[in-house]
């Protein structure tokens, strides 16, 4: 019995680290790569608003995060569930990142986006350059960001569970915490990019990428916390 106990924690071990290194990675470099695409649009609506088509690049980065994210994290799973299927959980994932940016995109809260994005033309910082030119408190848009990510985290959880539900006994654990993860992510990006110091192209960057990398390990350790409650069928 001690040897059988003794093998489970090193399992739970194993796949905690890994899902902690390989999830983190996964959501800093998606950041990244939608950050980018997302600093060209608001240049190019800034410069010319009437160029909107412009916004399915962002929607294809979008698709293209959630395949990065889809990846990073089934590489974690795959060893503790080897039935899970690698590509339905890319794709479920994938679609999922794309649903969100489309909605970002082509839903009415884009009519204020082009306002929004020549103040990120000047300071190059999306939700805290937003938080100011709205004048609001930074309580009030964590807050916004908490639910929002709350939202938003809940249909990358439920997608996702699509696939892992066929596998392992998901319960509410996985799509509960799994959001709660991404509501506190959204939220600590608010807060960090509205505190950290930024006074030249260099701070900023740096800034923003700790930031990301951050963020990305509050989504990852909450999440965890799903992942470590999961049992095989």
């Amino acid at each position: 019995m001690p040897v059988k106990k003794s093998h489970i924690k090193e399992k739970v071990g194993n796949l905690s680290s890994d899902w902690l290194t390989k999830s983190t990675l996964g959501l800093f470099f998606g950041f990244i790569e939608i950050s980018i695409v997302g600093l060209i649009y608001s240049l190019i609506l800034s410069s010319n608003p009437s160029l909107k088509i412009s916004g399915y690049a962002v929607i294809f980065a979008g698709i293209l995060q959630g395949t990065i994210l889809g990846e990073w994290q089934v590489k974690a799973l795959k060893p503790s569930f080897p039935k899970l299927n690698s590509i339905n959980w890319i794709v479920l994932t994938a679609c999922a990142s794309g649903l969100i940016w489309f909605s970002v995109i082509a839903l009415p809260f884009s009519r204020i986006f082009p306002a929004v994005s020549q103040e990120v033309t000047k300071q190059s910082v999306v939700y805290s350059q937003a938080a100011k030119s709205l004048n609001t408190s930074l309580i009030f848009t964590s807050t916004i960001s908490f639910l929002a990510g709350l939202f938003l985290g809940y249909i990358v959880s439920f997608l996702q569970w699509i696939e892992l539900g066929r596998h392992v006994k998901t319960s509410f654990g996985w799509i509960f915490y799994s959001s709660l993860g991404w509501a506190l992510g959204f939220s600590s990006i608010i807060i960090l990019l509205t505190k950290l110091p930024y006074t030249n192209l260099f701070s900023l960057i740096i800034s923003a990428l700790l930031t990301f990398l951050i963020s990305s390990f509050v989504i990852s350790a909450i999440s965890l916390l799903g992942v470590v409650s999961l049992k095989k069928k």
